[in-house]
C-alpha cells in the first residue's frame, strides 16, 4: 500500500526509540548531578506532553526535554538525503498510529524535520481501504 502512495523506502523507528532513551537517562544524570528538581516524566509521547500542558501545566517542568522517536529519527533521514546516500528530493513521511503525533508535528519548536505526518487511518482511507 505505501508504495501507490509514492514511498520507495521505509526505515522503522526503533533504532531512534533506543537514541531517544539514551538521550533520556543522560539528561537524568545530568539532572541527577546538578541537584535539579525531580521526578522526571518522559517526554517521547506527544499524547502525555499535550496532556500535561493542558491539564497539569504546573508538572511541565519536570518533563524531560526530548523528542518522540519519529521526531528524533526525521533529522537522521534527512542527513542521509542531504549527504547523497539517497536522492536529495526524498522527503520524510511519518506514519504512525498516535494522532498526537500530527500535533507534535506542528509544534514550532519542532517544526521542518518532518515532511508530513499521516495517521495509518489516514493512509487506509486515501487508498480506499476501509470498508
Amino acid at each position: 500500500m505505501v508504495r501507490r502512495i509514492g514511498v520507495n523506502e521505509v526505515f522503522d523507528t526503533n533504532f531512534a526509540a533506543d537514541l531517544t532513551i539514551m538521550e533520556e537517562a543522560t539528561e537524568l544524570i545530568e539532572r541527577i548531578k546538578s541537584g535539579a528538581k525531580l521526578p522526571l516524566f518522559t517526554s517521547c509521547s506527544p499524547g502525555w506532553i499535550k496532556y500535561v500542558e493542558h491539564f497539569y501545566p504546573e508538572l511541565f517542568e519536570y518533563t524531560l526535554t526530548r523528542k518522540s522517536r519519529g521526531k528524533t529519527q526525521a533529522p537522521l533521514l534527512n542527513l542521509l538525503c542531504k549527504s547523497g546516500i539517497y536522492p536529495k528530493r526524498s522527503s520524510v513521511l511519518s506514519i504512525m498510529p498516535c494522532t498526537a503525533k500530527k500535533f507534535e508535528a506542528g509544534r514550532p519548536e519542532l517544526s521542518g524535520e518532518t515532511n508530513q505526518r499521516r495517521t495509518w487511518m489516514w493512509c487506509c482511507q486515501h487508498e480506499n481501504l476501509l470498508v
